[in-house]
This record gives C-alpha cells, sequence and structure tokens, in this order.
C-alpha cells in the first residue's frame, strides 16, 4: 500500500521574471513537514517525502 499525506495551504506568493508574472501557492506536507512551491497545482506526491497527496487542508 501506498503512503499517503495531505498538504496545508500556507501561503501564496508570486513569482515573476522579466517574461512572466505568475502567482504560486506554497503547501506544507503534514507527515514530513515540509514546505514546497506548487505553480501548476499539479503535485501529486510530496517531493521531499514521497508520499501520495490524497488532499488539502
Amino acid at each position: 500500500m501506498e503512503q499517503e499525506t495531505n498538504v496545508k495551504k500556507i501561503n501564496t506568493i508570486t513569482v515573476s521574471s522579466k517574461t512572466f508574472s505568475r502567482r504560486a501557492m506554497v503547501y506544507q506536507c503534514t507527515m514530513c513537514q515540509s514546505r514546497f512551491v506548487d505553480m501548476d497545482d499539479n503535485y501529486r506526491l510530496c517531493p521531499y517525502c514521497g508520499r501520495k497527496i490524497i488532499g488539502i487542508e
């Protein structure tokens, strides 16, 4: 059985360069407590512990 986790929304940030400006979400894994940025809202696994993301708190 695959290990699962939820993530918490921590913050919204703006990521910008000379060619674009975009909003991104900062999430925190509830199992390993690591924070990561997701610009496309497409993460399926925590990039640090590898657990499947099953929900957002």
